[in-house]
C-alpha cells in the first residue's frame, strides 16, 4: 500500500512539476512569480516527503544531528535541518541555504509546536534534536564549497529582490573596534571590510579570508577558535578555526566562511566586520597578526556567480593588523587623589577616652583599560606626624569602600614620626573592569592625655606600587595619593571659610601706585569643649601674637608683597566680653577681617588668612590655630 502511494505520488508531482515548467518555457517569468513558483515548489517537496513516508523512523537517509543550531549558525547541519523542516510541512521561503536565518527559526517554532516541543521559540537545542533525530530527512545536505564553476553554489535567497548585473567595484580593509586583544577573548571585532557594488545588486555568499602572524611562524589554529562576521550587530557566520583541517589553505592560513547571505544594494556600501575569537593558552605572547580579503564570491539578479580576488584589497597583502597580548596584559590598577579626602581640619578628640570613627584619608583604585576584573589582595598605608609618634596617636583604623568595612591589618610599625600598616582584603574587594571605586581610612584616636600633645597633626598616604592586586595575573599598582593634614585636638575652633571679595580702589590722582586694594574674608569659627575668646584685632604676619587673627598680603608667587600702607580691622557677630569677642561652647559666630593695602609694586596681589588665635579664659595666653586648608582661606588675586 505504501509503495503505491509512493509511487502515485511520484507521477502526480512530477505532472505537476513538468506542467509548471512548460508554462514557464511559454510566459516569460517575473521576480514575484519565481518567488510564488519556488514557494510553490517547496510545498511540493513538503507533500513528496510525507508520501514517501518522512514521519517514519530509521532509514539510510536520516543523517544525525550533532549540535545546537540558533540564528546564525551555517553549515550541512543547517542544510539538512532545513530539508527535514520543509519535508515536514514547513515553509522556508528561500530554501536549504545552509544559513539559520529568521525564515528557519520561524519554520522551526512551527515545528516545535505541531509536536508539543516547548519552548516553542525555534532554537534547535537537545530536545528538539532527539526528537528530529528519530525521524527521517529526506533530501542530503549540499555543500558550498564546490568549485566556482557547478551551479550547486547559486544564490538560494528570493526574499529579497535583487536588480541589475552587479560587479564588484570596491573592497576596502579598515580597522575594527578593537585591535588590541588579549588571550580569550570573544568576537573581538578586529577588522571591517566595505563592500560596494555598481550596475546591480547582489547576494554575497562566500568570503576567503588569510590570516597571517607577522614577525613570527604561528599558525592560526593553534591561536584562534572561531572566526566570525558580522552585519549591522548581528552574526551572520561563525565556523571553527581551532583545527587544523578547518583551513582551506594551512600554508597561507586562509579560511573559508560560505553560506552566506549578505545582500549588497547597488552603490551601497555594507560593511562586515571580522571578529575573533582567541583561545585561552596560546605561546608566543605577544604576536601581531594581518588579516587579509583574498576573495569574495557573489551572485546578481541573474543568478550568475562571480568569485572576485583582485578588486580593491582583495588579494593586495594590504589588509590590517591587529595585537594578541597576554590575558590580562591590559589590566592595571591606579592609586589617584579623590574627590571624597576630606579637607584640611581640626579634629575633636577626647581627653580621656578614644575618640569617635574619623574619616581622615580617602583615595581612588581605578582599573581604567582593564579587561578583567581585579582582585585587591593588600592596600599598605603609611601615616605621618610633624609632632608627635603615630603608634602613640592611633587606636584602631579600618577601610571601607561603598560601606563595606576591611578591619583586618598588620601592627603599626615605625618610629619617631611616622609609621606604616598593611590591611588585609584577602581578594573579598572585587573592582570590576573599567571601574573606579573610594577607599576611606577610618580612625579612631587613642585618648589625648598621656599619648600626644594637644594640636599634634596626622596625615596618610599609599602607592598603588605598595599594594597587592590580581587581575588574570599579578598586576602592578601605579600611582599615589596623600591626604590633607589634620590638626588633633581636645577642645578648640572649627574654622571654615566663608564668602571673600576684592576690590581695587582707584585714587583720584594720575599715581597708579595709590591705588589700594580692599580685601574680606568671613569665616565662621565654632567652639567645642570650650568657651573661645578672640581678641578683635588683625596682624600681619605668622608669628603668634596676642591678636585675634594673623594674615598674609601676599603676591601670586605667595611671597609677601612689600606696601606702603596697610590697615586691617576684624568684627564678629558674636558679642564681646573685657575687648574679645566670646564664642560659647557649641555656638558658631561669624567673623570678617577686612584689609586695605597700597602695594610698593604693582600687580596681582591676594589676601591670606593664616590663623585664628583663642584662648578660653580670656585672661592667658592664645593658642594660634592655623586655618586650613591653606587654599579655602585665600582671596582670588587682585591687579592693583
Amino acid at each position: 500500500m505504501t509503495n503505491t502511494k509512493s509511487v502515485a505520488s511520484k507521477l502526480f508531482v512530477g505532472f505537476v512539476v513538468t506542467s509548471m515548467l512548460f508554462t514557464l518555457s511559454f510566459k516569460p517569468a517575473k521576480a514575484d512569480e519565481i518567488s510564488d513558483l519556488q514557494t510553490q515548489i517547496n510545498a511540493l517537496l513538503a507533500q513528496i516527503a510525507a508520501l514517501q513516508g518522512g514521519g517514519s523512523t530509521g532509514g539510510s537517509s536520516c543523517p544525525t544531528f550533532t549540535m545546537d543550531l540558533t540564528i546564525g549558525s551555517t553549515g550541512a547541519e543547517v542544510t539538512s535541518l532545513q530539508n527535514f523542516l520543509m519535508g515536514h510541512g514547513q515553509t522556508i521561503p528561500a530554501g536549504a541555504t545552509g544559513y539559520f536565518g529568521s525564515q528557519t527559526q520561524a519554520a522551526l517554532a512551527g515545528f516545535q509546536a505541531a509536536n508539543a516541543i516547548s519552548p516553542a521559540v525555534g532554537y534547535f537545542g537537545p530536545i528538539t534534536r532527539a526528537k528530529v533525530n528519530g525521524m527521517c530527512v529526506v533530501v542530503p545536505p549540499a555543500d558550498d564549497t564546490s568549485d566556482d564553476t557547478s551551479d550547486d553554489d547559486s544564490s538560494d535567497d528570493d526574499s529579497v529582490s535583487l536588480g541589475g548585473e552587479a560587479s564588484l567595484d570596491d573592497v576596502s580593509m579598515n580597522d575594527g573596534d578593537d585591535t588590541n586583544i588579549e588571550e580569550g577573548q570573544e568576537d573581538a571585532p578586529i577588522a571591517e571590510v566595505e563592500v560596494e557594488f555598481v550596475d546591480g545588486d547582489a547576494q554575497i555568499s562566500r568570503i576567503d579570508l588569510g590570516f597571517v602572524a607577522t614577525g613570527s611562524e604561528e599558525d592560526p589554529w593553534d591561536t584562534f577558535s572561531d572566526i566570525s562576521l558580522w552585519v549591522d550587530g548581528d552574526k551572520v557566520a561563525s565556523v571553527n578555526a581551532d583545527d587544523e583541517d578547518d583551513w582551506l589553505d594551512e600554508d597561507a592560513g586562509t579560511i573559508r566562511i560560505s553560506g552566506l547571505d549578505i545582500v549588497g544594494m547597488e552603490d551601497e556600501k555594507v560593511t562586515i566586520v571580522i571578529g575573533v575569537t582567541v583561545q585561552n593558552s596560546v605561546d608566543n605572547m605577544p604576536a601581531t597578526w594581518r588579516v587579509d580579503t583574498e576573495a569574495i564570491r557573489f551572485f546578481d539578479a541573474d543568478d550568475v556567480a562571480t568569485t572576485e580576488d583582485a578588486t580593491g584589497d582583495i588579494g593586495t597583502g594590504d589588509g590590517v593588523t591587529f595585537d594578541i597580548d597576554s590575558e590580562g596584559a591590559d589590566d592595571e590598577v591606579i592609586v589617584k587623589s579623590s574627590s571624597e579626602d576630606p579637607d584640611a581640619t581640626t579634629i575633636a578628640v577626647e581627653e580621656d577616652t578614644k575618640s569617635d570613627w574619623t574619616t581622615i584619608f580617602a583615595f581612588d583604585l581605578d582599573t581604567d583599560d582593564s579587561t578583567n576584573d581585579i582582585e585587591v589582595n593588600e592596600l599598605y598605608i603609611d601615616l605621618y606626624s610633624s609632632n608627635d609618634n603615630v603608634v602613640d596617636m592611633i587606636s584602631d583604623m579600618k577601610l571601607v569602600v561603598d560601606g563595606e568595612e576591611f578591619e583586618d591589618y598588620s601592627t603599626l610599625v615605625g618610629a619617631a614620626n611616622s609609621a606604616s600598616t598593611t590591611f588585609d582584603l584577602d581578594g573579598d574587594l572585587v573592582i570590576d573592569a573599567g571601574d573606579r571605586v573610594t577607599v576611606e581610612l577610618q580612625v579612631e584616636f587613642k585618648a589625648q592625655s598621656g599619648n600626644y600633645d594637644n594640636g599634634d597633626d596626622i596625615v596618610a598616604s599609599t602607592t598603588g606600587a605598595t599594594g597587592d592586586f590580581e587581575g588574570a595575573d599579578d598586576v602592578v599598582g601605579e600611582g599615589s595619593a596623600t591626604g590633607e593634614t589634620h590638626t588633633l585636638r581636645t577642645e578648640g575652633a572649627i574654622i571654615e571659610a566663608g564668602d571673600m571679595t576684592e576690590v581695587k580702589d582707584e585714587n583720584d590722582d594720575t599715581s597708579t601706585t595709590d591705588d589700594e586694594g580692599i580685601f574680606t574674608i568671613k569665616f565662621e569659627v565654632t567652639a567645642f569643649e570650650t568657651d573661645l575668646y578672640i581678641d578683635d584685632t588683625a596682624t600681619g604676619g605668622t608669628a603668634e601674637y596676642n591678636t585675634g587673627v594673623n594674615f598674609q598680603f601676599l603676591t601670586t608667587a605667595d611671597a609677601v608683597a612689600a606696601t606702603s600702607s596697610l590697615s586691617a580691622s576684624l568684627t564678629s557677630t558674636a558679642s564681646k566680653e573685657a575687648g574679645r569677642y566670646k564664642v560659647a561652647e557649641g555656638e558658631t559666630e561669624t567673623f570678617t577681617l577686612t584689609v586695605v593695602a597700597d602695594p610698593v609694586t604693582g600687580g596681582f596681589h591676594k589676601l591670606q588668612l593664616y590663623s585664628v588665635n583663642w584662648n578660653n579664659t580670656n585672661d592667658d595666653a592664645d593658642t594660634q590655630q592655623r586655618a586650613l586648608p591653606v587654599e579655602d582661606f585665600e582671596t582670588d588675586p587682585l591687579e592693583i
